[in-house]
């Protein structure tokens, strides 16, 4: 592994646009869980190249498990719980939707992330609309999901 980092890093020296070892150098960091490291070697990457749709897939999933998770270790239950009992906190609906999107349950992060922009589209500077985006990244354009998720947000941004 070490040997093929190496090369990719001599790689993006030599031409500092390669978007390919950029890719490569994201993959690896995040398989390693190196998250920070992972975003910044695709950061690098100039908007249009070959791999970009790759890019923004992979850069969609690591955001999402950057905040996934929720709060502080909560369990999902817990997190649940928690968003019932002050169903008009942004905050609660976001954290829920951050964990069940680290569970993978798109559809269910996506309803928390909608209850959340609902409640308060500014909070933590969009954060839950900016989720919701992510998804669609990660999901693709022509899921179902992101179609039908697209357009109730835009009526929960737009009433």
């Amino acid at each position: 592994e070490n040997a093929a980092e190496e090369r990719l890093v001599r790689a993006t020296e030599l031409e500092r646009g390669h978007a390919q070892a950029w890719l490569g150098l994201a993959r690896m960091y995040a398989g390693r869980g190196d998250r920070d490291q992972a975003l910044a070697a695709l950061g690098e990457l100039a908007p249009g190249t070959p791999v970009d749709e790759e890019a923004q897939r992979l850069a969609a999933q690591l955001r999402l498990s950057v905040e996934g998770g929720g709060g502080a270790g909560e369990s999902l239950e817990a997190l649940e719980a928690a968003a019932r009992a002050e169903p008009a906190s942004a905050d609660r609906w976001l954290e829920l939707g951050r964990a069940r999107a680290a569970a993978g349950d798109y559809a269910r992060a996506l309803e928390a992330f909608l209850e959340s922009v609902r409640r308060d589209a500014a909070h933590s500077d969009g954060a839950a609309r900016k989720a919701m985006v992510d998804v669609f990244e990660l999901l693709g354009p022509e899921h179902e999901l992101s179609a039908v998720f697209r357009r109730r947000l835009a009526g929960a941004l737009f009433r």
